[in-house]
């Protein structure tokens, strides 16, 4: 939908955030408080991470919880990097967050097609069909061996 919040994660390509709020309000889940270590801080520092928008955040902004979702390497933050940055500056050691489960890839996907020279549509980034079910597949594998949503 044009109005619905979209990302671009180096991971999956764009991702719709609206879909996953639309989820969380849904089942009325109460996210999970979340310690801030060095394995979040190092998932995010590859983010361009706008500092004045960090610094001018209001603290009801920054305690608002972050999205997760559920990868086969581990969980990976798809909304919140900038209110995770600005805990971690206001030296908070928890983050209150909601873990998606693998399965909400494939309705958060925002499929970007370009026109050929030849007047064809072709995808263009984020994953293929087959790589996505591999993804799922692979964080419905993580979610067995341990990880808690």
């Amino acid at each position: 939908m044009p109005e619905d919040e979209c990302h671009d994660h180096g991971r999956w390509g764009s991702v719709n955030i609206s879909k996953c709020e639309d989820i969380i309000e849904q089942s009325k889940a109460s996210p999970q408080r979340v310690p801030i270590d060095a394995g979040l801080k190092e998932s995010i520092s590859d983010y361009d991470i706008d500092q004045t928008w960090v610094d001018n955040m209001t603290i009801q902004r920054r305690n608002k919880p972050i999205i997760f979702v559920v990868a086969g390497d581990g969980a990976h933050v798809i909304d919140g990097t900038h209110r995770l940055t600005r805990r971690i500056q206001d030296g908070c050691t928890h983050v209150r967050g909601h873990f998606m489960q693998p399965e909400i890839l494939r309705a958060m996907k925002v499929l970007l097609m370009r026109q050929q020279t030849d007047g064809s549509w072709k995808q263009d980034g984020g994953l293929s069909d087959d790589h996505l079910d591999r993804e799922i597949l692979a964080g419905k594998e993580m979610l067995q061996k341990g990880l808690r949503p």
